[in-house]
């Protein structure tokens, strides 16, 4: 998505500083949520925080898209499957 080495550097510093700030921030958060609300609360602070990024991506972020389409990997959606269906079989042993 960026072919421009300062524009690639920016988002990875950009991604290191929302990482790191949701890593310190979000404890302290869930728990004030805890404290004073229902415990959903703290599954719901996220609706407005991505009805804003749903908003305001499309006119932040470039458009794109790779000119060749790339063939469908049927070994990784095989292996997907047997993943999915045996993490289910040992959910469903009593």
């Amino acid at each position: 998505m960026f072919a421009d080495e300062a524009q690639r550097r920016t988002a990875v510093g950009a991604w290191t500083v929302a990482f790191t700030g949701g890593s310190v921030a979000g404890p302290i958060v869930g728990g004030v949520l805890l404290e004073h609300f229902w415990w959903g609360s703290i599954l719901f602070i996220n609706v407005p925080v991505m009805a804003v990024l749903l908003v305001a991506a499309p006119f932040l972020i470039e458009e794109s898209r790779n000119p060749e389409r790339a063939a469908f990997d049927l070994p990784g959606a095989a292996a997907s499957l047997v993943a999915v269906l045996a993490t289910l079989a040992l959910r469903a042993r009593p």
